[in-house]
C-alpha cells in the first residue's frame, strides 16, 4: 500500500529447519540467512517472527543458544506455552509468558541429554516423547526428561545404535498409543499404551509387511506410514490379517553370590497362545548361543500351567519367550523360575 516497510533495514531473507507457533509469534530454528555480507548458516539459533506475522522474520530477533557441549537444534516443541528446543547434546526451555521479548527467559533444563532424532519429538497431552541416546525419553510440564523405555533398555539400545536418526514416534489418538520406530530397522515397530502411563507398558515389537519411514495422522485419525524401500502406503492397525513377531525377554537374573554357580531346576508357565512357543535360556552373559531350547505346544485356554526341568548350570540366566510370525493373539500370564 505504498507504506515503508518497517525492517527495510534488516535482512528477513530467513530460511530454517524447524518452526513452531507460540503465543503470536513464529519461532524457528537451526536457519541460513542471507544479508549483504553473504549466507551464514547458524545451526544454534532460533530466530522469532514479529508479533501477529509469522512470515516476518528480521535476522535481528535470534537468540542464540550456548551449549558446552556443543551442538545443533534438532527440533522445537511447544509445552505449554513455553518452547522446547532439542539439541544433540541438550534441551533448553525458552520461557514465553507475554508478548514481549524482554519478559522471556532462557534456561538449560537438561544439560546431558539430548534428542537424536527430529522425527521421534512428539507432543501428548503435557509432555512430549523423544529419542535420546540410550533412552525414550518424556520430557515433562517442568521440563524434566524421564525415561519411559527401561524394560526395553537393552532392545532400544541395540536398534538405536546405528542409524538413530531414523527413530520415529507417533501418537494414534484413537487407540491412545505411542507408535514407535527405534533406529532405522524399517519393520520393527514398538507400542507404549499410554492409557497406563507413566507405566512402562510396551507391546511386544511388531515385524509388519514394509518399513515405516514416514508416519502420518489422517482427517478420520488412522495412522498411515509410507515406505521408501517399496513405495507402499499402508494403514497401522491390529487387524487379524496382520501377522506379528512375538518376542519376550526378562533381562538377566542372577543369585545374590555370583561366585557361586546355580541350576535353573524348574520353569512353570501359565499362558495363552494359538501356535507353538519357543524358550530360549541364555547364560552368563551370552546373548547369541542358547543354552537350552523348549518348545511348549499351542494353548487356547490359557487356564493351565506348562512346566518343565531345563537343568541349566550357570552363574546368571536370561529367558526368552518367542513365537513365530502370527495372526494369533499371544499372553503370557505368569512365568515361575527356580534357580537353586
Amino acid at each position: 500500500n505504498g507504506v515503508q516497510h518497517p525492517f527495510g533495514v534488516s535482512s528477513m531473507n530467513t530460511k530454517y529447519k524447524y518452526s513452531r507457533y507460540i503465543n503470536g509469534r513464529n519461532f524457528v530454528g537451526n536457519v541460513k540467512i542471507e544479508n549483504t555480507d553473504g549466507i551464514e548458516t547458524h545451526e544454534n539459533w532460533v530466530i522469532y517472527s514479529e508479533l501477529q506475522q509469522p512470515d516476518v522474520l528480521p535476522i535481528t530477533n535470534y537468540i542464540q543458544l550456548t551449549d558446552a557441549q556443543g551442538g545443533e537444534i534438532v527440533g522445537l516443541g511447544n509445552l505449554l506455552g513455553d518452547l522446547a528446543v532439542f539439541m544433540n547434546k541438550g534441551i533448553f526451555r525458552l520461557s514465553v509468558p507475554t508478548t514481549e521479548p524482554e519478559a522471556w527467559s532462557l534456561s538449560e533444563s537438561e544439560e546431558n541429554i539430548g534428542c537424536i532424532s527430529t522425527e521421534s519429538i512428539t507432543e501428548w497431552e503435557g509432555g512430549i516423547f523423544f529419542a535420546g541416546h540410550d533412552h525414550l525419553y518424556f520430557l515433562d510440564a517442568n521440563f524434566r526428561a524421564t525415561p519411559v523405555s527401561s524394560t526395553i533398555m537393552e532392545k532400544y539400545q541395540e536398534l538405536t545404535k546405528t542409524g538413530g536418526n531414523g527413530t520415529r514416534t507417533e501418537f494414534d489418538p484413537k487407540k491412545n498409543q505411542l507408535i514407535c520406530r527405534f533406529g532405522s530397522s524399517g519393520t520393527e515397530t514398538y507400542v507404549l499404551n499410554l492409557s497406563r502411563f507413566p507405566e512402562e507398558n510396551w507391546s511386544t515389537n511388531l515385524t509388519s509387511e514394509d518399513s515405516m519411514d514416514i508416519c502420518v495422522l489422517d482427517e478420520n485419525s488412522d495412522i498411515w506410514s509410507y515406505s521408501t524401500s517399496s513405495n507402499n502406503i499402508r494403514l497401522h492397525d491390529d487387524s487379524n490379517t496382520e501377522s506379528s513377531v512375538f518376542v519376550r525377554k526378562t533381562g538377566w537374573l542372577k543369585s545374590p553370590n555370583l561366585d557361586v554357580s546355580g541350576v535353573v531346576r524348574r520353569l512353570n508357565l501359565r499362558y495363552s497362545s494359538g501356535v507353538d512357543l519357543t524358550i530360549d535360556i541364555y547364560t552368563d552373559g551370552d546373548t547369541t548361543t542358547s543354552k537350552k531350547t523348549i518348545t511348549i505346544p499351542s494353548n487356547a485356554s490359557g487356564s493351565e500351567w506348562y512346566k518343565c526341568k531345563p537343568g541349566v548350570r550357570c552363574k546368571y540366566f536370561m529367558i526368552k519367550v518367542s513365537a513365530v510370525s502370527t495372526t494369533s493373539d499371544i499372553e503370557i500370564s505368569r512365568m515361575e523360575v527356580s534357580f537353586e
